[in-house]
């Protein structure tokens, strides 16, 4: 809140005595020298009059000449010696004003005006201790000088002494209630110290004097944000954007208006004007990257952020979100390569760890990505969530006691963390603590109800305990909250295809399919669903279907082995059967497919066809 000090008003007290020196110059008459006429030596009076007259004028090294003049004749003159200081002031020569104002302030103890400038200078030097001495001793001196608490508030705000300038100035505008400066400058630290409806009061009397001032409106804009009076503030920054219609600063600030107002597009817009304006703005970037990120369209996010980096410079915080954006967009080079820098501008930097922890696992390298989850917690002890995904790692890697180690810590520092006991309970079941288990799924599901796949896992360790009516309550409810989950459709047929209601399970799997046409479990299953109600057309297509999607293939060539043969096809029986001793590693499955060959008086595989010979005036080619 930096004010020029107005200048003009300091001058119009010094230039009273102009007249007065005139009408003495008049009444004395033209001096004579030998009879003739000679010019009059000029008195201390004319010469201060002059340098006032100067001040007025703003000629500031005239004035410094007419009071040295004067003090030339008397070099106690203390009007003068506080005229050239102030000359001397203006023309920024801070210690010959200094000179002349202490000489004048020990003369003349009782001259406000002195310490009045004396405190300008020191508020000019930076000394606010002293400024704010001198403004005193001059308001003590002269209690209506509104400058002078005008200036102190000033010295004030400069010290970060906030409420005493605000009372300054508004000692100030008791005693000059049209004082503009002082009730701008007001406004302004009534806004920093959060008094916000005091300043829009300010920001109003302001307007009703000049309705068009860019800055009050700002300021106001801000007020009205600060307290959530959205449309206000809109209101407020649209008008100092057509009164300024280059300013960058306003776009950008009505920009974050239209976003508190969930107005995002407007928001956007105005942002991307801001850079338009000026693209140094990285404020304007920022919130563009954040909105973009918000709409997942990460690589906009990332360009903006990218931005950012371009103008203020590396930041370890801005490579870490582009990492975790691109990690999100699923572009894992990029991601790892943000990170990378992250870490290496921030090797402390335990998110950047964690987050790279998780590129690396997704890229295959389990070995660096235990590392990095490792040195995350190592740099961050209370870290549930690298707890959990070294935990959830550690069962990728089949190493169950340690998984479950992990996630006993990851719940204990977050005791309501629902994904910690989800996956606490696939490596318990993976253990073959069941009742812990379902304990953890159960857990998992009142911390979190949307965590629909603990149905889907519950379900399968009743299903292994053969706890049939609970498995498929749990995956009814499953269908029910992921009605576009095949794998709930699926699981449900298997559990009725066990129980021997193959009506249900053909519409289960029938379901399951319709969700997703490429799951070959479910038309395997389908198939055998058919085939055990002896639709032996209907298994045939659905095998078929398996086999295209390479589903359990040495089965599914076996079934459909069984269906020709029950359609009395005995070929394509005896082919599929031959398929399976070619396919399969199960002993007790090759034994069946030989066994049915052998009924049907086939050879275990089937002939191997004569090679053609290569014409001999074809070329041999090899590789």
């Amino acid at each position: 809140m930096q004010r020029q000090l107005s200048k003009y008003r300091t001058l119009t007290i010094l230039l009273g005595a102009v007249v007065l020196a005139s009408l003495v110059l008049s009444v004395m008459g033209p001096a004579v020298k030998g009879g003739k006429p000679v010019a009059p030596t000029p008195s201390i009076a004319v010469y201060v009059a002059k340098g006032r007259a100067a001040l007025s004028a703003q000629d500031w090294k005239g004035a410094a000449e007419a009071f040295s003049q004067a003090l030339l004749l008397d070099a106690d003159a203390v009007d003068a010696l506080v005229g050239r200081g102030t000359a001397y002031f203006y023309l920024d020569r801070l210690d010959n004003a200094l000179t002349d104002l202490n000489r004048a302030a020990a003369l003349d103890p009782r001259n406000a005006r002195a310490f009045y400038i004396r405190g300008l200078v020191w508020l000019q030097k930076g000394d606010t201790d002293k400024s704010i001495a001198d403004f005193s001793q001059a308001i003590l001196l002269n209690p209506r000088d509104a400058d002078a608490y005008d200036q102190r508030g000033v010295a004030y705000q400069k010290a970060r002494q906030l409420d005493k300038a605000i009372a300054d100035w508004t000692s100030a505008l008791l005693i000059r209630p049209d004082g503009q400066n002082a009730r701008w400058a007001r406004a302004q630290a009534c806004f920093l110290q959060k008094q916000y409806q005091r300043a829009i009061d300010d920001a109003d009397q302001l307007l009703t004097k000049n309705p068009k001032r860019p800055d009050v409106l700002a300021l106001r804009a801000e007020c009205f944000a600060a307290l959530k009076e959205w449309k206000e503030a809109l209101a407020d920054w649209s008008q100092v954007i057509a009164l300024k219609p280059n300013a960058d600063i306003a776009y950008y600030s009505r920009g974050n208006v239209y976003y508190a107002l969930q107005e995002t597009d407007k928001a956007i817009a105005d942002w991307r004007k801001a850079v338009s304006l000026n693209p140094k703005n990285a404020d304007a970037y920022y919130n563009l990257a954040v909105a973009g990120s918000q709409q997942k369209h990460y690589e906009q996010a990332i360009e903006n952020y990218r931005h950012v980096l371009s103008i203020n410079g590396e930041d370890a915080n801005t490579e870490y979100v582009i990492g975790v954006l691109a990690y999100r967009a699923q572009n894992l080079q990029e991601a790892l390569t943000a990170l990378n820098k992250a870490i290496a501008l921030n090797p402390k930097f335990a998110r950047a760890y964690f987050n790279r922890g998780n590129v690396q696992r997704d890229l295959g390298n389990k070995d660096a990505a235990l590392a990095d989850f490792t040195k995350a917690i190592a740099l961050k002890p209370d870290f549930p969530e690298a707890y959990n995904n070294r935990g959830n790692l550690y069962i990728a890697l089949k190493e169950w006691k340690k998984a479950v180690e992990d996630l006993n810590e990851a719940v204990r520092l977050k005791p309501d963390y629902a994904l910690a006991y989800y996956n606490r309970g696939i490596a318990e079941a993976y253990l073959q603590e069941t009742d812990k288990a379902i304990a953890d799924f159960t857990q998992a599901l009142k911390l979190s109800p949307n965590l629909v796949d603990a149905y889907y896992q519950r379900g399968l360790v009743y299903f292994a305990q053969k706890e049939w009516d609970k498995a498929e309550a749990d995956w009814k409810t499953l269908a029910t909250k992921r009605p576009d989950l095949a794998k709930a459709y699926y699981n449900l047929g298997v559990l009725y295809f066990q129980k021997g209601r193959y009506s249900d399970a053909l519409d289960e799997f029938t379901q399951a399919i319709e969700k997703n046409a490429n799951d070959g479990a479910a038309y395997y299953m389908r198939g055998n669903v058919y085939l055990r109600r002896r639709e032996y057309k209907e298994a045939i297509v659905d095998y078929t279907q398996a086999i295209q999607l390479k589903e359990r293939l040495d089965q599914a060539y076996f079934n459909r082995g069984v269906a020709y043969y029950r359609l009395f096809e005995r070929e394509k029986a005896i082919a599929d059967f031959q398929q399976v001793l070619l396919l399969s590693q199960d002993k007790q499955l090759r034994s069946r497919a030989k066994e049915a060959l052998r009924f049907l008086g086939a050879p275990p595989v089937p002939p191997t066809p004569t090679p053609t010979p290569t014409p001999l005036s074809a070329p041999v080619t090899g590789k």
